[in-house]
């Protein structure tokens, strides 16, 4: 199907490629052997060597730097095998009673931001997995210090949720107490495998809650799809509820809807007597947020 002309522009292309990609992967080790070698400390009182290791290594391949530096942040925390954990008490909106508890992670590394912010570059740097498992690890650690009848929520994507080693992470764990919250960062295109996953998680006697419904992924088709056991209402639309008709309309839609495949709902972000009040005349069962307890430590919360 090719012409002669075609074939030499082709072998003329592959050349090419062969020379471009030798010449990247050159410059790819030579910069990072920079970066490694380079001293920190300035011998003059100017800039220090590392400083121009920097400069010419973001000159010779653009964003390397804060490539590498971001994979040393997260590998040194993975190589701490263990994270902050705090919990945030999930309540029964009409009585107040404890019912779970969810998970979340603390970051104490440098620099100081926020524990998605640290999410998210480690699935930049292609460890978002092993970074959400070490969470849950973490997070595991204190389920046999909650009360027998408090629920253990840990979150989790669909990538964490199809690995393997997750079986690792929850072996021997009383699955009863456990409740997976299924978040999304990008859209899971492929709802067989997952509801295969899920389903499988469930008959173990894991709870099954679709977090942030009501923003970003967490769609209707999706909880349709998923049938979850719990349905979380974001706090994006609980933000106000108490003054917003619309969000008072959407709040009794999702209420419903929950109801009609049996599901619990959770209001997340509740910050005020006056939302709550209103939530549970909508007919939300279950809450979090300020107004019922900010994240804390376990043996605070017990």
């Amino acid at each position: 199907a090719f012409t002669d002309d075609d074939v030499a522009t082709l072998e003329r292309l592959a050349s090419f490629m062969d020379a471009t990609v030798g010449a990247a992967s050159e410059i790819a080790r030579v910069t990072a052997n920079l970066l490694e070698e380079a001293p920190s400390a300035s011998t003059n009182g100017g800039a220090s060597a590392s400083d121009v290791a920097r400069f010419i290594a973001n000159v010779m391949t653009p964003g390397l730097v804060e490539g590498v530096e971001s994979s040393q942040r997260i590998e040194e925390i993975l190589a701490g095998d263990v994270i902050d954990i705090v919990v945030q008490p999930i309540t029964r909106l009409d009585t107040g009673e404890l019912v779970a508890v969810e998970a979340l992670a603390r970051f104490s590394g440098t620099p100081q931001r926020a524990p998605d912010e640290w999410f998210a570059e480690a699935r930049r740097a292609g460890r978002g997995v092993d970074l959400e498992l070490l969470a849950v690890r973490s997070a595991l650690r204190v389920l046999d210090r909650l009360p027998d009848h408090v629920h253990l929520a840990v979150n989790l994507g669909p990538e964490t949720l199809l690995s393997p080693l997750l079986d690792e992470a929850l072996d021997g764990v009383d699955r009863h107490r456990l409740t997976i919250e299924l978040t999304e960062h990008q859209r899971f295109p492929d709802y067989a495998v997952l509801l295969e996953r899920t389903t499988a998680l469930r008959a173990s006697g894991s709870l099954l809650s679709v977090d942030d419904t009501g923003s970003g992924y967490s769609g209707l088709t999706h909880i349709l799809r998923l049938r979850p056991d719990v349905v979380k209402i974001d706090r994006d639309l609980t933000a106000g509820v108490e003054e917003d008709l619309v969000r008072q309309a959407l709040v009794t839609a999702l209420v419903n809807f929950a109801a009609g495949f049996g599901a619990s709902v959770v209001a997340e972000g509740i910050e005020s007597q006056e939302a709550l009040d209103l939530l549970v005349s909508l007919g939300v069962n279950y809450g979090q947020g300020y107004h019922l307890g900010r994240p804390g430590p376990v043996d605070a919360l017990v």
